[in-house]
C-alpha cells in the first residue's frame, strides 16, 4: 500500500477458525486482531483453544517489535511483547486446569432455561477449578464458564 509493505497473515486458529493478523516488515508491528487479549480474560466461545497457543507461539516467532492486541490495554512496545508469553502461559493454564477438571469428570454443562427465564449454568467446574491470578483479569467472570466449556468440546472431539 504506497511505499509500505503489509501482509496479511494467517498464523493459525485461535479466537475463531479465521483469525488473521497483518505485519508491517519494516516497521516490525504485528496487529495480532483476536489473537491477543492483552490482560482480559481468554474469550473462547468460537475458539480452538489448544491451536490458539499454537498461534500465540507462531507469533512470539516472528521479528516484530510491536504485538498489537486486538482487545484490551495498549502499553508501549517493550511491555505489550513482554506481556504476550503471559498470555500464552494464561491460556496454557485455562487448558491445563480444565483438562483436569474434565478428567476428573467435574461437569460443566448449560442448563435448559427455565420458563421465561434466562439460561443457567450448572458449572462446577468453575467452582473447583485454580486459577490463580487469572481470577483478577478483565472478564474473568464472564468468560470462565465458556473456556471451560469450549475446552472440554475440545477434548470430546466436538469441534469443527
Amino acid at each position: 500500500m504506497g511505499g509500505t509493505d503489509i501482509e496479511i497473515l494467517f498464523l493459525g486458529r485461535a479466537h475463531t477458525g479465521g483469525d488473521l493478523s497483518v505485519y508491517l516488515p519494516k516497521e516490525r508491528v504485528l496487529f495480532m486482531s483476536e489473537a491477543y487479549l492483552h490482560w482480559i480474560f481468554p474469550a473462547m466461545r468460537s475458539a480452538y483453544p489448544t491451536e490458539w497457543v499454537q498461534t500465540i507461539k507462531n507469533a512470539e516467532s516472528m521479528d516484530a517489535t510491536w504485538y498489537v492486541p486486538g482487545h484490551g490495554f495498549v502499553d508501549d512496545a517493550k511491555a505489550l511483547k513482554t506481556d504476550l508469553p503471559a498470555y500464552r502461559k494464561a491460556m496454557e493454564l485455562v487448558i491445563a486446569e480444565a483438562t483436569r477438571l474434565h478428567d476428573a469428570k467435574i461437569p460443566c454443562v448449560a442448563a435448559a432455561p427455565a420458563t421465561g427465564g434466562a439460561q443457567r449454568t450448572a458449572c462446577e467446574a468453575a467452582l473447583k477449578g485454580r486459577w490463580g491470578d487469572l481470577t483478577s483479569w478483565t472478564l474473568y467472570s464472564g468468560q470462565l464458564e465458556t473456556a471451560i466449556r469450549r475446552v472440554y468440546d475440545e477434548l470430546d472431539g466436538k469441534l469443527p
